[in-house]
């Protein structure tokens, strides 16, 4: 396994494959706002291999809801080249599979394969890291309530000159020690994880909104939207104890408002409302009547409980899902975002 410090990687740039309005699409990334290193997970560099971002049906609910089915516009990758003068070039891969065996290796099991992504040149001779934006002519439909992932084929490379990904482990996370590792790779055709349950910078694009919960502590960036945001950490009591806060994307940026809501149990079946846009995925007989927290949907972090009260306890296992509303003050609508669960280890 090969690991490079991020701060080795000089350059970020935007690339655009197949022309799209990014501005009506919005990021949804597992990732707690801090990178470890670059790594191909086990891949070694002169061999082939998949690292994969899970994005697992107990944590997560209707991304990319259009109120019929879900649907992926493309996939954000921030990607490192240890030698910027020569091409590099991986390959996208989306597939379906099961949250306890990750991705499945079979045809049937591809969702969509794109490649080969070449990397762009550069005079840097050495490290360079790149963020790639991939859009979808058409937006791939993508399970509602099953697991799915999103993934790098890593190409045969040499030893001091390959390509690999970025990534945060555990420690930036501040999740619980027994947290769902939601990282995988096929090597070989074998499916496993990587060590240190990383979060890979592997991105959804969505074509309208997304929701994220993260934990917080007194570490920067304070508000973690990787694993912990999944498990926050509840061995940690008094004033170490974590808190919650959350951020919602949506095309309308500053132009729109949501409301954060919660049921006290996992994700339910999708529910269509009359005259609500997108599909509901909370638990309407454990719903919560108070709102968790409100605000803009153009990402700003939005407080919720806070670090050091002991907000969130130790309760065996019980999971809180959660959902917003975002409300269209010129036009009168009201959309749904996706769903996201945590668990209260």
């Amino acid at each position: 396994m090969r690991h490079l410090s991020q701060s080795i990687a000089t350059t970020f740039t935007f690339l655009l494959f197949v022309a799209a309005n990014l501005a009506a699409q919005q990021p949804f990334e597992i990732w707690p706002g801090t990178t470890s290193f670059t790594s191909r997970g086990s891949v070694p560099a002169t061999g082939t291999g998949e690292i994969h971002q899970g994005f697992h049906a107990a944590q997560n609910a209707g991304l990319g809801d259009n109120g019929t089915n879900c649907v992926v516009s493309g996939m954000r990758v921030v990607i490192q080249d240890q030698v910027g003068t020569t091409l590099g070039s991986c390959n996208f891969r989306l597939r379906r599979g099961a949250d306890a065996t990750g991705p499945g290796t079979l045809v049937t099991d591809s969702l969509g394969y794109f490649g080969p992504i070449n990397l762009p040149t550069s005079t840097n001779t050495g490290p360079i890291a790149w963020m790639l934006t991939l859009t979808f002519t058409t937006p791939l439909t993508v399970p509602t309530s099953t697991f799915f992932s999103a993934g790098v084929e890593l190409l045969a490379n040499t030893a001091t000159d390959f390509v690999s990904v970025h990534t945060s482990y555990a420690g930036p996370n501040g999740q619980h020690a027994n947290s769902v590792d939601m990282a995988w790779q096929i090597i070989a055709g074998v499916v496993s994880h990587p060590v240190s349950k990383p979060c890979w910078r592997i991105a959804l694009i969505l074509p309208q909104n997304a929701l994220q919960a993260a934990n917080v502590d007194n570490v920067t960036p304070f508000s973690h939207f990787g694993n912990g945001g999944y498990f926050p950490n509840t061995a940690l009591t008094g004033g170490l104890s974590q808190g919650l806060s959350f951020r919602c994307f949506h095309n309308l940026l500053t132009g729109g408002s949501c409301v954060v809501l919660t049921s006290l149990a996992p994700p339910a079946a999708p529910t269509s409302i009359p005259g609500i846009n997108n599909r509901l995925y909370l638990n309407l007989p454990t719903l919560m009547s108070v709102q968790m927290t409100a605000g803009p949907t153009d990402g700003s972090v939005l407080p919720s409980l806070a670090n050091g009260i002991g907000a969130l306890p130790s309760l065996g296992g019980f999971v809180l899902t959660y959902q917003a509303a975002v409300v269209d003050p010129l036009a009168g609508s009201i959309d749904l975002t996706n769903a996201v669960a945590m668990t209260l280890l």
